[in-house]
């Protein structure tokens, strides 16, 4: 198996910014989610569970963003942000 890693995400921001660039993040994911639901759903007659799921922990995750930053605003002006991507490349047939 083949992985690489990528720093997505690496930089101190002020929470403004911070949040804004993390809700649009998930915003991103969940238009892609719904996208790929309809999609699949439309062409292939997919169960949308999966992306229905996925879609729910992804808007509490823009709650507890919006939640997180509303608290750090009191106490701190500023947000240390780093995430990283990490891509492996597996074999389907030996999952």
């Amino acid at each position: 198996m083949t992985t690489k890693k990528f720093k997505l995400i690496q930089g101190l921001f002020d929470n403004e910014h911070a949040k804004n660039l993390l809700l649009e993040l998930v915003e991103s994911k969940i238009r892609y989610h719904k996208k790929q639901m309809l999609s699949n759903q439309e062409r292939f007659g997919f169960d949308k569970e999966h992306s229905e799921k996925r879609i729910n922990e992804l808007e509490h995750l823009q709650s507890d963003l919006v939640d997180l930053f509303g608290q750090a605003s009191l106490r701190a002006k500023a947000a240390r942000v780093e995430s990283d991507l990490i891509i492996s490349f597996i074999d389907l047939d030996n999952r």
